[in-house]
């Protein structure tokens, strides 16, 4: 719980949701809560995707990660920043060293075909 605080001033502490996961069951519930929006708004699947595996990097040892995933520290926090266009090879590096995949699934009923 918070200190008490003796003004009258709001005091918000900022949320990270990788402070929320401590475990490899927490990864695979927000893993599974991504895709759920990426169901539900396909057009911004790269978006999500790139912030989830931000959010799960942050979650890590940076230093182990970026040794890990080939990449310096930099390149690490670059992946998922809002503006970005890494390429698929890039992606797959912090992808990986996280022990987690990226994998295509047929889509019989077709709900994501573009308009």
């Amino acid at each position: 719980m918070p200190a008490a605080h003796t003004d009258n001033k709001l005091h918000i502490t900022p949320y990270d949701s990788a402070d929320y996961l401590t475990s490899a069951e927490d990864i695979e519930a927000y893993v599974q809560a991504i895709q759920e929006q990426i169901d539900a708004y396909p057009e911004q699947g790269a978006e999500l995707t790139l912030l989830a595996l931000g959010v799960i990097a942050r979650a890590k040892n940076k230093v182990k990660l970026s040794k890990k995933a080939g990449l310096s520290r930099q390149g690490l926090y670059k992946v998922p920043a809002p503006d970005a266009t890494p390429s698929l090879a890039t992606v797959f590096k912090p992808v990986h060293a996280l022990d987690l995949k990226i994998q295509l699934v047929a889509d019989p009923a077709g709900k994501h075909k573009a308009a």
